[in-house]
C-alpha cells in the first residue's frame, strides 16, 4: 500500500472525529433542559407533557412514563436549564383547577446542592388523599339502595 495513500487517510480520519467531536459539543452546549427521574406511586393521570410547576411557573414538563425492572413507575422530566432545583425540594403530584388534571409541582428546598441530570427523585401523591376523601363524601351523600 502507497504510504501516502495511508497518510491521507489517517489524516482524513482524525478530521471526522474531530468535527464529530465538535458536533456532539455543541449540541450539548445548545440543550436547554436536563433530565430527571421521579419514581411515582402511579402513573394514573401522568402523560406524556404533565406539566413541571414551581410557585405557578411551568418549569418543564414530563417526557415520558414507564415501569422500571423493579415494578416501580418512573417518569422522565424535562426542566429548563436554567431552573436549579435543590436537592432538598419535594416534588408532589397535585390536581389543578376544578377539572383534576394532575401536574407535578416542586416545593423547593433551602439552599445547598442543586440536582444534576440524571438524578432521580421520588414524588408524594398528594391526590390519593383527596381521591379516598372525595370517595367517603360521595358515599355518604349517595346510599347505594337496594333495586325493587
Amino acid at each position: 500500500m502507497n504510504v501516502r495513500f495511508l497518510k491521507t487517510r489517517i489524516l482524513l480520519a482524525f478530521t471526522l472525529l474531530i468535527m464529530v467531536g465538535f458536533l456532539a459539543v455543541l449540541v450539548w452546549f445548545n440543550e436547554k433542559t436536563y433530565k430527571l427521574r421521579l419514581i411515582l406511586a402511579s402513573a394514573e393521570g401522568i402523560d406524556n407533557g404533565t406539566m413541571l410547576m414551581i410557585k405557578g411557573v411551568e418549569i418543564g414538563s414530563v417526557e415520558n412514563v414507564s415501569i422500571d425492572k423493579n415494578l416501580n413507575v418512573e417518569a422522565i422530566v424535562s426542566v429548563r436549564r436554567d431552573m436549579e432545583i435543590p436537592e432538598s425540594s419535594v416534588f408532589y403530584i397535585d390536581y389543578t383547577g376544578i377539572t383534576g388534571t394532575k401536574l407535578i409541582t416542586v416545593e423547593p428546598g433551602l439552599a445547598g446542592a442543586n440536582l444534576k441530570h440524571g438524578a432521580t427523585v421520588r414524588a408524594v401523591d398528594r391526590t390519593a388523599f383527596a381521591k379516598r376523601e372525595a370517595e367517603a363524601l360521595l358515599k355518604k351523600l349517595l346510599p347505594v339502595s337496594s333495586v325493587k
